[in-house]
């Protein structure tokens, strides 16, 4: 019986590894004489992958396939792979990826497949046997769509990153068998809104990126079930108002991003259903007025006039381009002119506090 040692040789003289004249980076690690890591860069004289060619690194734990010249990946490549946890596919040229490509990795945690220039498609069932999948990242590639179930097995996916593809509308239903996933990244896409009920499955997300879209308009309640939403970013689109609604509901909220929009005006107590917000970025909004009250604020960056602005615990200020700073109600703002938008700001309550 053949050690691992003697079947990666044979691997890697199967792919034609080893062009003298290209740059060679193949990497691997050994546990008890196992072979469990695999890390194929570049240095491959043939792109051609043929079916089954890991299939005797039984012990792989870990795998990467990485460079410019993988056309396309052959159906039954990780045959054998049973005890494979991290996959990870990124920089090739391939459009799309076979059906049943991961069928044999029953144990996969984590999947990546990123920074593919040509990768527009994926088949709607090719995810269908990654029942213990925990992240999926699928950014930085050309999907211009995605098939309404193709998310659908995945019931334990905790982190699921889409950012940086070509999307402008996800099915409606395309999150519903979710209900553990905690992080989702949709931002630097090409949305322009969401439906009411796009999110309504996520009751356990933590963390979600909808910023560096087109988006104009979300709808009043489309936040409404994520009751554990710590980070909020929807900086960079094109929001001209929100409802006195959109942010209720959201107790644990600690971090929200609604910088770099098009904001004129806030609801009066928008603010006012987030006891645990900590920091908010309103920045580089043309915003004429504040809202009446904040939470209690550890770190506030804002532009425009602090006319109305109370907040009794605030530690940290950054106002940007702003020209209009007064004395206002609990805060005072002083060594700002037009020249000058760093602000330091000193509380008046029943003792002096500097803060900056």
């Amino acid at each position: 019986m053949s050690s691992d040692y003697e079947e990666c040789g044979k691997v890697l003289s199967l792919l034609e590894y080893g062009n003298p004249d290209e740059l060679i980076d193949v990497r691997t690690k050994y546990r008890d004489g196992k072979l469990v890591e695999l890390h194929i860069f570049s240095g491959l004289r043939n792109p051609n992958l043929s079916s089954a060619v890991f299939q005797n690194l039984t012990n792989l734990e870990s795998l990467s396939i990485s460079g410019d010249n993988f056309l396309t990946l052959p159906e039954g490549l990780f045959v054998g792979l049973q005890k494979l946890e991290l996959l990870t596919l990124d920089n090739n040229i391939f459009s799309t990826l076979p059906a049943n490509i991961f069928e044999d990795l029953r144990n996969l945690r984590i999947l990546r497949i990123f920074n593919n220039q040509n990768l527009e498609f994926l088949p709607s069932n090719i995810f269908s046997k990654l029942k213990k999948l925990r992240e999926l990242e699928l950014h930085s590639n050309k999907l211009a769509s995605l098939p309404s179930d193709i998310f659908r097995p995945l019931t334990n996916l905790e982190n699921l990153q889409l950012f940086g593809n070509n999307l402008k509308k996800l099915p409606r239903n395309i999150f519903k068998r979710l209900q553990y996933l905690k992080r989702l990244s949709l931002a630097r896409n090409r949305f322009r809104g969401f439906s009411t009920f796009q999110f309504r499955s996520l009751k356990n997300l933590s963390e979600l990126d909808l910023g560096y879209n087109s988006i104009k308009k979300l709808p009043a309640r489309i936040f409404k079930n994520q009751i554990k939403l710590e980070k909020l970013q929807l900086k960079r689109n094109q929001l001209k108002k929100f409802s006195i609604f959109t942010f209720r509901n959201l107790k644990e909220l600690r971090k929200l991003r609604i910088d770099s929009l098009n904001l004129k005006r806030l609801p009066g107590r928008i603010f006012n259903d987030l006891p645990s917000l900590k920091s908010l970025n309103l920045s580089n909004n043309p915003l004429r007025k504040l809202p009446s009250e904040l939470p209690l604020l550890d770190d506030f960056q804002c532009n425009g006039s602090l006319d109305g602005l109370r907040s009794k615990d605030l530690h940290k200020l950054v106002i940007t381009y702003n020209f209009n700073i007064q004395l206002v109600n609990e805060i005072y703002v002083h060594e700002n002119t037009q020249d000058k938008t760093k602000a330091m700001i000193r509380m008046i309550q029943s003792g002096t506090h500097e803060i900056s």
